[in-house]
């Protein structure tokens, strides 16, 4: 068994890997070897991976979390083959990435749990304890019928070159970043995001107000390959919540998605955001899983 750190040599396997034990998640080697080229150099990434005859069947990592919020909070992940669980390996992997995170300057761990009972029982014989939970649902899109919205605009990322400034602004305002600490900067966030080799620019959709300014998104990411997608984020400024501006843009995705072959659009909400889960029971989606993260203190 030998561990070292990811490579592009090793990604594809990682990958598959990843689709294995957390599906809710959309993951290629691209993807992989993107995240760890754009993350910050602050975050301190450590990504690791176990061989046994070549195969990856193992896979750790950690980071100061760079999103805004606590600066001394970090992410800690691990996942083992289940032919491979039970020989040490997983709390191999987890000292590791757990350690390098610590001495990178954290005082709390992070970690979360795909529908899978012993990764659960693993995170707390580690001293994590269940914070919040995501709810994971799938959908098999098929076209909708869009309403018409007078005075609101609806346009694909592909119709919006030259306009990041404005969507992170977008996004700042809607909340996606954490508002105590630093939120990431426009590059950092350009990086992450827009270079994301997922993002389905054609397929994702932003809705812009009279003044064509973006108040709500509803993004997608897509393996074609697998012919997949996954809801990236969906979200409205909060002075435009509750007009169905959020629905408008996320039956855009959805019609694309079922003109383009996509046969799953998976989505993560938080089980307390009770609007977005209703919305997409309203638009079909149907519940699979519930998705704990834990935590600890050091």
């Amino acid at each position: 068994m030998e561990i070292k750190r990811l490579d592009a040599a090793s990604a594809a396997g990682a990958a598959e890997l990843f689709r294995a034990v957390q599906r809710s998640v959309l993951t290629t080697a691209a993807y992989l070897l993107h995240r760890e080229s754009a993350m910050p150099a602050r975050a301190r990434r450590l990504s690791l991976i176990a061989l046994d005859g070549g195969a990856v069947v193992g896979y750790g990592s950690a980071y100061l979390k760079w999103e805004g919020g606590s600066t001394d909070e970090a992410r800690a992940w691990v996942a083992v083959r289940p032919g491979h669980r039970g020989r040490g390996l997983g709390t191999e992997l987890a000292e590791r990435v757990e350690r390098h995170a610590i001495e990178a300057g954290a005082r709390r761990l992070g970690t979360v749990v795909e529908n899978d009972s012993e990764g659960a029982a693993f995170a707390i014989a580690r001293g994590y304890q269940a914070t919040e939970a995501d709810i994971v649902c799938s959908l098999a899109p098929d076209r909708l019928e869009l309403p018409q919205r007078d005075g609101f605009e609806v346009a694909s990322l592909d119709g919006l070159a030259g306009r990041e400034r404005d969507l992170y602004g977008l996004w700042a305002e809607a909340g996606a970043f954490v508002p105590a600490g630093p939120a990431p900067t426009l590059e950092e966030w350009r990086q992450a995001m827009f270079e994301n080799p997922l993002l389905e620019r054609s397929g994702s959709f932003t809705i812009l107000d009279g003044d064509r300014r973006p108040v709500s998104l509803s993004w997608l990411l897509v393996d074609a390959e697998r012919r997949q997608a996954e809801n990236e984020w969906t979200a409205t400024v909060p002075r435009f919540r509750g007009q169905g501006l959020a629905r408008l843009a996320k039956l855009h995705t959805i019609n694309w998605a079922a003109e383009h072959g996509i046969r799953e659009i998976l989505t993560a909400s938080d089980e307390d955001n009770i609007a977005m889960l209703e919305l997409n029971r309203s638009l079909g989606y149907r519940r699979l899983w519930r998705r704990q993260w834990f935590a600890r203190d050091v």
